[in-house]
Parts: structure tokens; C-alpha cells; sequence
């Protein structure tokens, strides 16, 4: 076991936390770390909560040898707001790549946060590519087409509850690299395909999912870049 092929995952769930300590080199769970309360996370005695996760981060550190300075947040049992959005353009013929469809989902994040600005977007799934009306599964790179559709799922939680869980943690001294969606977790690697939850969550933390759209919030395009925009809330 490498200390470098450790990765760390707080899964919180309506009444637990659990600490995950998860080898990505041999796909073990070194340690799952439980942490039960009675009432909403938000609502907890915070002190009482403080002392508890120490006490585990502690004994994961001193069994591990290693510090916990970071880890990503599996949400489970915390609902989040799906948004639907499909769209199409007119792409003249051009040959499609990635930054295409990235300029496209742009546009479209752009809209979702300001019609939802108590929101954080955590996830931009692209579910299906259409290139001329012919569906795909992924992006067909170096495509000539006419037309491309898209239909995309953005995951989204209240930016308030995350912001109380990165204090929560930034008290211990532990950052936040990114929050999961317990359901897309599972639907990334399904329980018959036999992998982890630690393992999905792994994979998608390190954006092996090609059809999740990473977007930096400094890139923007302009206006009135569709032909057709729905709006699908769910």
C-alpha cells in the first residue's frame, strides 16, 4: 500500500457519517469510520460533532500513518434539484471535438445559475448526443454534421448546505475537493457491474466519466447561442 494511493470520502447520510478511507491501487476500503446523530446535520450540537470526527480522523491517521487533508463528500438521502436541458445547434458541417460541446454547455450552465442562484451545480451529465438526428452515447469526435442535439442533467444542491458541511470540516482542518451524488455514484457503476461505492466515487472524483462536462466558472460565451432551448425541470 502506497500512502499516495490513499484517498479519503466523508459519506454523509439523514443520520451518519461515515469516513471512508479507500486504496485505489488495490480498490480496498481500508476503513469505514461511523459516526451516528438524532437529528438534521444542520441542526446538530457542532461542538459534540467536532470532538466525534476528530476522534475518528485521529484514529484513521494514526492507523494509516498518513494525514487527512482533504476529501470529497458523498451526499446520500440529501435531495438534490435535477435540471433537465436539452438543445440543439446548427453546426454548419463542421468537424465536432470536445471544446465544441463544452462551449455549448457553457451557455447553458450560464442560464441554470441564474435562474437557481441558491443553487450549486455539482454535476453536468451529458444523457444522449444527437448528430443529425442519429443518437450517441458519447461525443463522436471529428464528425462532420449539420446539426448536434444535446440532452444534459445537471445535479444541483443548496449552496447552504454545502457551505455548512466545508465549514463543518474546515474546523478539523480538512478541505472539500469535490461533493458527490450518492444516486449518481451508483448509476456511474451499477452494484451488479461488482465495484465499490469507493471505486465509483474514485473514478468520477478523477473525471473518468466522459460524459461529465468540467467547467472553469472563468469561461463564458455570448448570448443567443441556440436555435432551440428547452427547460425540463424535474
Amino acid at each position: 500500500m502506497s500512502k499516495n494511493s490513499i484517498n479519503f470520502f466523508f459519506k454523509l447520510s439523514c443520520n451518519q457519517i461515515n469516513i471512508l478511507a479507500y486504496d485505489f491501487s488495490s480498490d480496498t476500503t481500508l476503513f469505514n469510520e461511523e459516526i451516528k446523530y438524532e437529528t438534521n446535520l444542520e441542526n446538530i450540537n457542532s461542538s459534540e460533532l467536532i470532538k466525534s470526527l476528530e476522534s475518528k480522523v485521529f484514529l484513521i491517521e494514526d492507523k494509516l500513518g498518513i494525514f487527512l487533508k482533504d476529501t470529497s463528500i458523498i451526499l446520500d438521502d440529501h435531495k438534490p434539484l435535477t435540471i433537465g436541458f436539452s438543445l440543439s445547434k446548427n453546426v454548419s458541417g463542421r468537424k465536432l471535438n470536445h471544446n465544441e460541446i463544452k462551449y455549448l454547455v457553457i451557455d447553458a450552465k450560464s442560464q441554470i445559475e441564474q435562474s437557481n442562484p441558491e443553487m450549486k451545480i455539482c454535476h453536468i451529465l451529458i444523457d444522449s448526443y444527437k448528430i443529425d438526428k442519429k443518437e450517441f452515447f458519447s461525443i463522436p469526435e471529428e464528425t462532420a454534421c449539420n446539426e448536434i442535439s444535446l440532452d444534459i442533467r445537471f445535479i444541483c444542491y443548496h449552496l447552504k448546505s454545502l457551505n455548512f458541511i466545508k465549514s463543518l470540516l474546515g474546523k478539523i482542518s480538512i478541505s472539500t475537493k469535490k461533493f458527490l451524488c450518492k444516486e449518481y455514484v451508483d448509476e456511474f457503476y451499477p452494484i451488479e457491474l461488482k465495484m465499490s461505492e469507493c471505486q465509483s466515487a474514485y473514478y468520477i472524483q478523477e473525471g473518468k466519466n466522459m460524459n461529465e462536462i468540467e467547467i472553469s466558472p472563468k469561461k463564458m460565451v455570448h448570448k443567443g447561442f441556440f436555435e432551440r432551448l428547452f427547460l425540463l425541470f424535474n
